[in-house]
């Protein structure tokens, strides 16, 4: 049985929106890659983002980070069709999802009157994850075994994400150019070219 479930994130399931209509301050150190590199600092929860270019207190990063992490942990519950999940799963996968953040791989880099964003997609469903997917639903739905509770399921999920994360595969690099307007002193980028960034980062 294949995941088919699309992933219905847009910028990591709306995180993105909190941290992407944010202005982030156009003064002559702050060029347009170092804003679009904080917000995929803050968006992917790097250990150095830089509130700096945002205009965002250190408070502010921290609890962007928690929202983005807590966003990708909900994607991952749509993904898995899982419903009205416990809390301890939500904690579970929020800390896989950190895991997946942890090994995301970019690079900013100004492009004339653009920004390039250079990334290696990580490759999150691999053919380990699928097949304990697989055998699971197997169990639980053929062979109607008790023992496939949400919580085991979670658990193996959890462990195969984090696997994915800690010996990371990545697929061949996507170059996604955008345009970053800026409008009385401050810097934006669209909703549609973070979508596109965020879809090119994870591989599910």
């Amino acid at each position: 049985m294949k995941l088919y479930v699309k992933k219905i994130a847009t910028c990591i399931l709306g995180a993105f929106f909190m941290v992407g209509t944010l202005s982030g301050c156009s003064g002559s150190s702050v060029s347009s890659a170092d804003y679009v590199k904080a917000v995929l600092d803050v968006a992917y929860c790097a250990d150095d983002a830089d509130g700096n270019a945002l205009d965002m207190s250190k408070d502010d990063v921290e609890k962007a980070k928690d929202g983005c992490i807590e966003k990708e942990a909900e994607f991952l519950t749509e993904y898995f069709n899982m419903e009205d999940v416990s809390d301890s799963t939500k904690k579970s996968l929020e800390g896989a999802a950190e895991k997946i953040f942890s090994s995301a791989k970019y690079t900013v880099e100004e492009k004339g009157d653009k920004v390039l964003v250079t990334i290696e997609p990580l490759k999150v469903l691999t053919d380990s994850l699928q097949e304990y997917v697989d055998d699971f639903n197997v169990k639980k739905y053929v062979e109607a075994d008790d023992s496939c509770t949400e919580e085991k399921f979670v658990d193996g999920v959890t462990k195969e994400l984090e696997k994915s994360a800690e010996a990371a595969e990545y697929e061949k690099k996507v170059e996604i150019e955008i345009a970053v307007t800026k409008k009385d002193g401050k810097y934006t980028v669209s909703d549609e070219d973070l979508s596109a960034i965020d879809d090119a980062m994870f591989v599910y």
